[in-house]
């Protein structure tokens, strides 16, 4: 009896530990994607805007009453991103379906790319890509004119997304209707030497005395609301 009760508190401390150490994980991966694209301590550049991916659409993914169907189906992965399609939702006369988009910065620390939704503009505020939805048919000919979109959004600053579609699309969804989005920045980045400064103003080193002076002003920047 005493062997089992040591046995089920050493399972608990490794349960305790491993939700821990993927908690860590996802909060250190957040962190790194927000400094490439903040440029603090990484050189950053935009390669390609509008990046896209299709995804057809399957009818046992909708349910059959009000309520949430979990997927976590992935769609692609690309640019060391993996897209995921993690629910849908049957919400009154709408269907909702909802993304998310996973980085792998964090295994790769000092080079790479991502895929992110925003982009930091010159007055520190964020602005996303003006791609969208496109819907397509089985011979993927774009049959968006077709289709009135009970709406799309993006979650702020998030690699969340979602768009909705009226139930009397269904039976497009069976026929083979296709959606496509193009809202994508492809980042590429490079972490800085130690000693380099990206949170100052560029041009000025580390010891300048106006960096110095500065430092505190550029430490964080104001997020979307």
């Amino acid at each position: 009896m005493k062997t089992t009760k040591q046995l089920v508190s050493v399972l608990n401390l490794l349960i305790i530990f491993v939700v821990i150490s993927a908690c860590s994980i996802l909060l250190n991966e957040e962190q790194m994607v927000k400094d490439i694209i903040d440029e603090r301590g990484y050189e950053t550049t935009i390669s390609e805007r509008g990046v896209s991916f299709q995804l057809p659409l399957k009818e046992e993914w909708i349910p059959d009453e009000e309520g949430e169907i979990l997927l976590n189906h992935v769609v692609i992965e690309m640019h060391s991103t993996t897209i995921v399609l993690e629910k849908v939702n049957k919400l009154g006369d709408e269907i909702i379906f909802e993304f998310g988009a996973k980085t792998h910065a964090i295994e790769n620390p000092s080079r790479g790319e991502l895929l992110h939704l925003y982009e930091k503009n010159d007055d520190l505020t964020y602005k996303s890509e003006s791609g969208g939805w496109v819907y397509l048919d089985k011979n993927r000919e774009n049959i968006s004119d077709e289709i009135s979109n009970g709406g799309a959004g993006q979650a702020p600053f998030e690699n969340r997304f979602w768009f909705k579609l009226h139930e009397n699309y269904t039976g497009l969804i069976k026929e083979g209707l296709i959606m496509e989005f193009s809202g994508f920045f492809l980042y590429n980045y490079e972490k800085l030497r130690e000693g380099d400064d990206s949170s100052a103003p560029k041009g000025l080193s580390r010891s300048s005395p106006f960096a110095q002076l500065t430092a505190g002003l550029f430490s964080d920047y104001p997020e979307i609301g």
